[in-house]
């Protein structure tokens, strides 16, 4: 199997991440942590698992690391070292920097730069084009659970609360256990509830 599906991570992703990704799941399937010899059995397996995929990951990373190939701008590779970048410009708030950066970006990246072109401009207040990118996603990936809820959140903040309702509502159709999507559509029921009230009270 694919060492990078077995961790649950991007093949561009950092090592570094990578690393943080391995350690938590190295200690949530450690075997010292079992109730009895069944269980035992089933953590050392998925232990040994993320074991041997982070170690084939790292050995593939040190080979593209010594590796004297030309990476070109425009290709794939050369999309996801501007992606990376993008998300640590995001991380230190130099949002006008992401934006210029991941804008032309085409090929296999291309939604990944639209999910991080949607944050980029929503971190910015910038709704509509936040929207507009997150749109892109969730049109062409209607599986994709983060597109969705980041619209959502932006109708909550231009006060569409019902439009952002029916959202988290169908992304709970889709996966009923999204935590996210529990949350939020808890507390925006109980805050309908809550002005119902106050109109009672008022009359």
């Amino acid at each position: 199997m694919n060492p990078y599906e077995v961790l649950g991570v991007k093949e561009y992703d950092s090592i570094e991440e990578i690393a943080r990704v391995f350690r938590n799941l190295a200690k949530k399937y450690h075997p010292d942590m079992s109730l009895d010899e069944a269980e035992r059995k089933i953590r050392q397996e998925k232990f040994m698992a993320v074991t041997e995929a982070y170690n084939e990951i790292k050995r593939l990373k040190q080979g593209k690391a010594g590796s004297t190939k030309v990476v070109e701008k425009g290709s794939d590779d050369y999309n996801y070292v501007i992606i990376n970048k993008a998300k640590s410009m995001i991380a230190r708030k130099d949002y006008n920097a992401a934006i210029k950066i991941l804008r032309g970006i085409e090929g296999k990246a291309y939604f990944d730069a639209m999910m991080l072109l949607g944050e980029a401009y929503f971190r910015k207040k910038r709704y509509h084009e936040a929207l507009k990118h997150f749109k892109i996603v969730s049109d062409n990936r209607s599986w994709d659970m983060k597109a969705k809820f980041k619209m959502a959140n932006i109708y909550e903040e231009i006060g569409l609360k019902n439009t952002a309702k029916k959202i988290y509502e169908e992304i709970l159709s889709m996966d009923s256990s999204n935590q996210g999507a529990l949350d939020r559509l808890s507390k925006l029921n109980k805050k309908s509830v809550f002005s119902i009230g106050d109109l009672f009270k008022k009359g």
